[in-house]
Order: C-alpha cells, then sequence, then structure tokens
C-alpha cells in the first residue's frame, strides 16, 4: 500500500503510521481481470485501500489477523478462539491464527 512511512511513536500499531509516499499503481490491480481476491494483513490496510483505490465490490476481501505477537491478545478475547481453547487446551494463538489464514487463502 504504500513505500515511506514514519512511526508517530515506537509501537507496532498500524494506527500509529504516518505515510509518507503511497504505491499509486495499486489503482490498477482492481482492473487486473485474473484477480479475484485480496487479503489485507489489517483493517487499517482495508480501510486505507478502501480509501485510496476504492471499495470494488466485485473482489473478494479478506482481513487477515495480523501476523504480529502483539495480536495474540486479541485473538485471546475472541469468543471462537476461547471454545477452541476450552476443547483443546493446548490450542494456541498461532493455531487459531493459522487456522483463519487457511480459511481465507482457499
Amino acid at each position: 500500500m504504500h513505500t515511506k512511512t514514519k512511526k508517530s511513536k515506537p509501537s507496532a500499531a498500524d494506527a500509529d503510521l504516518r505515510v509518507k509516499q503511497w504505491h499509486t499503481e495499486l489503482r490498477e490491480i482492481p482492473e487486473t481481470p485474473s484477480l479475484r481476491k485480496i487479503l489485507f494483513t489489517s483493517r487499517w490496510v482495508h480501510d486505507n485501500f478502501k480509501r485510496h483505490i476504492g471499495a470494488h465490490p466485485e473482489l473478494e476481501k479478506a482481513i487477515l489477523i495480523s501476523p504480529s505477537p502483539a495480536a495474540n491478545m486479541h485473538i485471546g478475547s475472541l469468543a471462537a478462539y476461547k471454545q477452541l481453547k476450552t476443547e483443546n487446551p493446548a490450542y494456541t494463538p498461532n493455531d487459531f491464527r493459522l487456522a483463519r489464514y487457511r480459511e481465507a487463502f482457499q
């Protein structure tokens, strides 16, 4: 989405990114006939794609859970994760993340 960024404060949060330069050639991606689905690495990326590139309702979209270890706290708060963890105490946030990635890549 972007080629240059600056952090407003030292953190792993996308919300702390300040974009200095956008990939302008991304505007052409939704016009690629073979493109059916776009995977986003965060809601921030998804929202900025819509804002700068457009909504493109003809494309399927999926927002992936962040690969960052900081996302483990979020995963741990999800009802779906809690249910799976109850069923299998060895189930980890990474197991949950990978299962969601597999769903998105199908």
